[in-house]
């Protein structure tokens, strides 16, 4: 561990930094979430040329939700490869595996760098070839591939050196270190990230900087004991020195990474010292990661924020409730290396505050036990020996770089001198010449004067008429200028229409979203069910509706004409109107069939209104289930949408009238009923058809559908685990399946178990 005066040394350099340095860098800018939000918009009008490359390419590199960003990488390195721009096609691939990185799918980000690698060298891009090599490294580190990892960093290093470009250099140094912190090799990862601080403050790359501090914060933080409080008061200067770095370049995830760690300090330090204005803070940046995870669409970090949860339940006193989050996290398998090392810090937490110290003592012993698993000591030195030859290689790359350019420096002085005197000579031979002939002219000929007089009379008029033009010219100079404002102004406006349509879409968004039954609300009816809904748009055309009359348990599932704003139209209709149906049912005699037929009637008088002489033919396809608990049954009916139930193995389909909630003439027969019993073994399946009829590619390359036999091909694998597992897996499989393809509609399953209704 690195003493108090070397981490005091450190501070006062990063104050410098601040104070002098910083406010004469580079500040970092941002785009509209509105403007980047409109172009999403308008890239699906382009036709596929190097303009809508442009377009996508800019989404994914500015564009705060991490989905997007993925989304339109990975579209824009396909149309790159479409168009034969293996140098675009490279930087998108680039961007993908480090979306692919930050959503923990280890496997698939790796791939896209190999791919962004061999794209590099076929174009001849070493320092491209470089970055997805370093990146490369990273994915290999979390999959504890370390040998490969090693190479892949080194490989980088070696290129970087080469070229001179130090910034990424200390890039690499920082990859390094970050895996010797997930091998808890803290003393190794510290010197490495202390390496990648020396070139990223020579080069004044302040957004690495941050990450170096944090890196250090991290290793001081997970290498000191418990009742250390100066050495973690020592961590915590770190902590808010990234913070506050982190936030002069708007890197927002690393400011979730830093608010995450930050609230752990604090609760430690407060329950250590008894300062609860520490608890305060804790709480403070607890907050910061909502709102961070908000900003970026950070989904992967909701385990995060209850491990932090339970370290505030902890400060509130409420032991069993952080005892509860800590077995039940204790036992998960897809838990990350970060986010178990943060599990340890509030177990130990939980032990020091309920000075139950036998359980913490067989507690550090178990992590005793486990750190010997995880460290892998062939790592530690393989890495060191590596090392060692490649920072030889470096010093010897850079300091050729240096007498290059300084070589370079002295014969380009050497030639400027030569060129000066050349000039020199020229000029003063050409003037003498120059002045020999006027002189020899003007004494030989005087003829000769009177006509330069004459030529400089016409040369005169002729500037008079230059000066006409240039004027006139001038005019309409100005008069362009005037155009061109006037066009800028009519673009602004353009924005500012966009932003609001966008703003509005957004609020209509939210009502949607305040219509349908809450998570809590579906939980309570049905305990173990789950709910999978995905808008195409901002709003969707897609809803579902749920409610409880009496003893029985309604609950539908309906796919509107069209999606967008359109679509959520009609599903704002659809689900008033099944409100005011069920609100005048008898409960006794009501099933599934008269509901629809109930709700096929008032949908037809709500849009028998006619647009230009036509009749309005929208609808809606359906799916609706009535539970009756008491006597262990369900009812069915379905307009084109249909029911499936898994049990003891067998997913069997109950098929729909094949008639829509709509004006039609040729079906204007009632709805059949089904009625189902149950005893408790069902799973229940109501769907609307964005799910089967997502394109994605096949091993063959071809795009396809997704159909329902690959569906129900899934639910048989799956159909005997809970909803909530059920849920990830579903949503797992189709990311898979349409990789590199947009979503084409709104996608909305709902599954319900019967074993508690």
């Amino acid at each position: 561990m690195i003493d108090f005066i070397g981490h005091t040394m450190r501070i006062m350099a990063v104050c410098f930094f601040l104070t002098v340095i910083m406010p004469f860098g580079l500040q970092a800018g941002e785009y509209p979430k509105s403007l980047l939000d409109s172009l999403v918009l308008t890239i699906k009008q382009m036709p596929d040329d190097i303009n809508k490359y442009e377009k996508m390419q800019f989404l994914a590199v500015n564009h705060p939700d991490l989905d997007i960003v993925e989304q339109y990488s990975i579209m824009a390195f396909r149309l790159a490869k479409k168009l034969g721009r293996n140098d675009l096609a490279a930087n998108s691939a680039d961007i993908a595996g480090w979306c692919k990185y930050q959503k923990k799918r280890f496997l698939e980000s790796g791939q896209y760098y190999k791919t962004a690698r061999n794209l590099h060298q076929e174009v001849g891009d070493s320092i491209g070839k470089a970055n997805s090599l370093m990146c490369l490294g990273n994915a290999y580190f979390a999959l504890y591939d370390y040998k490969r990892g090693i190479s892949n960093a080194m490989a980088a290093l070696r290129i970087f050196a080469r070229e001179g470009d130090t910034a990424k250099v200390g890039m690499v140094y920082r990859g390094i270190a970050n895996s010797c912190v997930d091998f808890r090799l803290y003393k190794t990862a510290e010197n490495y990230f202390v390496k990648a601080m020396d070139l990223d403050t020579r080069t004044g790359n302040v957004k690495n900087l941050a990450r170096d501090y944090y890196g250090i914060a991290l290793c001081v933080s997970n290498d000191v004991k418990m009742y250390d409080t100066l050495k973690k008061n020592i961590a915590k200067s770190y902590f808010l020195m990234a913070k506050y770095l982190s936030a002069e370049t708007s890197d927002y995830l690393y400011l979730l990474y830093e608010n995450f760690d930050l609230a752990l300090q604090y609760a430690e330090m407060s329950i250590l010292t008894g300062d609860w204005n520490l608890a305060d803070s804790s709480v403070i940046c607890y907050e910061d990661c909502k709102k961070y995870m908000e900003m970026m669409n950070f989904k992967e970090f909701d385990e995060n924020l209850e491990i932090v949860k339970a370290a505030h339940s902890i400060l509130a006193g409420n032991f069993n409730h952080a005892w509860e989050v800590i077995d039940s996290f204790s036992r998960k398998t897809s838990l990350t290396i970060s986010q178990r090392r943060m599990l340890a810090r509030v177990t130990i937490l939980y032990y020091v505050s309920t000075k139950n110290y036998q359980k913490w003592f067989e507690f550090l012993e178990r992590e005793s036990v486990m750190r010997k698993r995880l460290y892998i000591s062939e790592y530690g030195v393989k890495l060191d020996v590596m090392s060692s030859n490649t920072d030889i290689d470096i010093f010897l790359s850079l300091y050729d770089n240096a007498l290059k350019n300084n070589n370079r420096s002295i014969i380009e002085t050497e030639k400027h001198s030569e060129l000066v005197i050349l000039i020199w000579l020229i000029t003063v031979s050409g003037s003498c010449v120059i002045i020999a002939l006027l002189v020899y002219y003007f004494v030989k000929d005087k003829k000769r004067n009177k006509l330069l007089l004459l030529q400089r009379g016409e040369i005169l008029a002729a500037n008079t008429e230059l000066s006409q033009l240039n004027l006139e010219i001038t005019v309409q100079s100005e008069e362009l200028q005037t155009q061109t404002e006037e066009i800028e102004r009519q673009k602004d406006s353009l924005s500012l229409a966009n932003a609001n349509i966008l703003t509005n879409l957004e609020s209509a968004g939210q009502l949607q979203q305040s219509i349908v039954p809450s998570k809590a609300f579906m939980k309570e009816l049905f305990e173990n069910s789950f709910v999978l809904w995905r808008p195409l748009d901002i709003v969707s055309g897609d809803f579902y509706w749920a409610t409880k009359i009496g003893g029985l348990k309604f609950v539908a599932v309906a796919d509107c004409t069209g999606h967008g704003v359109p679509g959520a139209c009609l599903s704002m209709l659809g689900t008033a109107v099944l409100n005011g149906v069920v609100a005048k049912i008898n409960p006794e005699t009501v099933n599934a069939a008269l509901v629809l037929d109930l709700l096929r009637k008032r949908f037809v008088t709500a849009l028998s209104s006619t647009v230009d002489g036509e009749k309005v033919h929208d609808g809606l396809d359906i799916a609706l289930c009535i539970f009756n608990p008491k006597e262990k049954k369900l009812s069915y009916a379905g307009a084109f949408r249909p029911l499936w139930i898994f049990k003891d193995g067998v997913l069997t389909e109950i098929k729909p009238n094949r008639m829509p909630i709509a004006l039609d003439k040729d079906h204007e027969g009632n709805f059949s009923d089904n009625q189902i019993p149950l005893d408790g073994r069902e799973f229940i399946y109501m769907f609307s058809d964005g799910i089967t009829d997502q394109f994605g590619k096949t091993e063959s390359g071809r795009e396809t559908k997704f159909q329902p036999r690959r569906l129900k091909e899934l639910l048989v694998k799956i159909g005997t685990k809970s909803g909530e597992i059920q849920r990830r897996e579903i949503e797992k499989t189709i990311d898979n399946w349409s990789v590199g393809v947009p979503q084409t509609d709104d996608i909305l399953m709902i599954g319900i178990s019967t074993e508690v209704i």
